[in-house]
């Protein structure tokens, strides 16, 4: 697994939270909620070959990443948005893949930072 450091930019959310580790946690854990469900549409978009729809998904959950310093969520958002963009779906199942192990990743970092406190 990547340094918790790569996973989130803490001081991006640090200032997002105003230095308060519960409010961290619980903004952490509302984007992993709703990023599950943006997960579950994206699937299906990606399936059917939908790219205006991975567009708009892959750019909504760029901005909710970058607004918690989720990098690995960011970036993988990104290369889907700018991938789906160029109507170039052939790498969009890889991208895919990436983007949810960098949510899981975020996952790993809330559930160990819950069952330590």
């Amino acid at each position: 697994m990547k340094s918790e450091k790569s996973v989130i930019d803490f001081e991006q959310l640090h200032q997002l939270s105003g230095q308060d580790p519960e409010f961290e946690l619980e903004l952490l854990q509302l984007f992993i909620e709703d990023s599950v469900n943006q997960l579950k549409t994206l699937k299906t978009a990606i399936v059917n070959q939908d790219a205006e729809s991975i567009r708009n998904i892959a750019h909504y959950l760029k901005g909710a990443s970058a607004n918690l310093g989720a990098n690995l969520v960011y970036h993988s958002a990104f290369k889907l948005e700018g991938a789906a963009r160029e109507h170039q779906l052939e790498n969009v199942e890889s991208l895919f893949v990436e983007l949810k192990t960098g949510l899981n990743q975020v996952q790993d970092y809330l559930s160990d930072q819950v069952s330590e406190s």
